[in-house]
């Protein structure tokens, strides 16, 4: 087995065997042993991007996220924008438009 070091964060699913070794932390788990279950979609291709309602999570979240948001609609965006301002520059062109932020 090979490892890549890859340039930007991928998503996949794994499975922890029975037999592994595994520490649980605040806000992660760390393993001796993992088996990748599908293949590793880069972070802005993932198709959780597709569903409404995990992105309502991920901009209340990160409103930064909305960059990552394939369907931008006036919920999530107003969302992205009260969580941080700053995600207002990752509103899509015909949402700038619509709120005359061009």
């Amino acid at each position: 087995m090979t490892w890549r070091i890859l340039d930007y964060p991928h998503l996949c699913t794994v499975e922890i065997p029975d037999d592994a070794q595994t520490v649980k932390f605040n806000n992660k788990y760390k393993s001796d042993k993992i088996i990748i279950i599908d293949t590793p979609v880069p972070f802005k291709e993932h198709k959780m991007w597709e569903n409404v309602e995990i992105c309502k999570l991920a901009v209340q979240q990160n409103g930064r996220a909305l960059q990552y948001v394939r369907d931008q609609t006036d919920e999530i965006c107003k969302l992205a924008v009260q969580q941080d301002k700053y995600s207002i520059t990752f509103l899509d062109k015909a949402k700038k438009n619509k709120f005359n932020l061009s």
